[in-house]
């Protein structure tokens, strides 16, 4: 699908794994090598935040909008179980959590990668 209707320009390489979750829901992890995209830590960072904003949305349309995909995006939330809340009545994992305004990158160690947000601060 990603590859030949080129939602995230042309793809010359990819590899994934589908993963299954607790109750049988699977899922894929996947790495995709797009044409012509920039590199992080190679080419300027503004370059590669644009390349990223132009495919990448926390937009959730309403039902009136588009029923279909806001049926989808609420596939990719995160809902609440007995594991995100053990030892206490809040997520462990800061859920909900607002959208970003602006893409970051957490790299850790800045010595490697000088384009990055030093989390580690």
């Amino acid at each position: 699908l990603l590859k030949n209707r080129k939602v995230l320009g042309e793809v010359e390489a990819y590899f994934g794994r589908v993963e299954f979750q607790g109750r049988g829901s699977p899922h894929y992890h996947m790495m995709i090598k797009c044409k012509d995209a920039p590199i992080l830590g190679t080419d300027p960072l503004d370059i590669v935040t644009n390349y990223i904003d132009k495919y990448v949305t926390t937009y959730h349309p309403s039902p009136e909008e588009d029923a279909q995909l806001h049926e989808l995006v609420k596939l990719q939330q995160h809902r609440h179980t007995k594991t995100c809340t053990k030892n206490s009545e809040s997520c462990r994992f800061n859920y909900p959590r607002p959208a970003s305004s602006k893409t970051f990158y957490e790299c850790g160690d800045t010595r490697q990668w000088p384009l990055c947000v030093d989390t580690t601060a």
